[in-house]
């Protein structure tokens, strides 16, 4: 079963003895929000999750971005990202467009 991301953030915090002030200083996320994320107040970006999991150190071990996710979430998210990869076109190597080069600008000009 999945883990909330107020157990995440709980769990990696104090893994790392820091306090929420602590936490704070480090990922530049305030404390009454990382307050807020523990209690379940509130819930974060998974990049705010990202951050306050990096800031807690590397004494504690950091999770793969699935298991962070529900599991019915992630596969939605994976048929999404194939959904635009379909998208993409794709050019024969003969019909790619080339590098772009820029004229040069004569010295002394801005």
């Amino acid at each position: 079963m999945p883990r909330t991301s107020a157990e995440i953030i709980h769990e990696v915090r104090t893994s790392a003895s820091l306090s929420q002030a602590e936490l704070a200083r480090r990922s530049g996320v305030p404390q009454p929000q990382i307050s807020s994320y523990e209690s379940g107040r509130h819930q974060p970006s998974f990049e705010t999750l990202r951050r306050l999991v990096d800031a807690a150190g590397d004494r504690v071990r950091i999770e793969t971005a699935a298991s962070l996710l529900d599991p019915e979430e992630a596969a939605r998210s994976l048929e999404a990202a194939s959904d635009i990869v379909d998208t993409v076109p794709t050019y024969p190597r003969e019909l790619r467009p080339g590098p772009v080069a820029f004229p040069r600008i004569p010295s002394g000009h801005r």
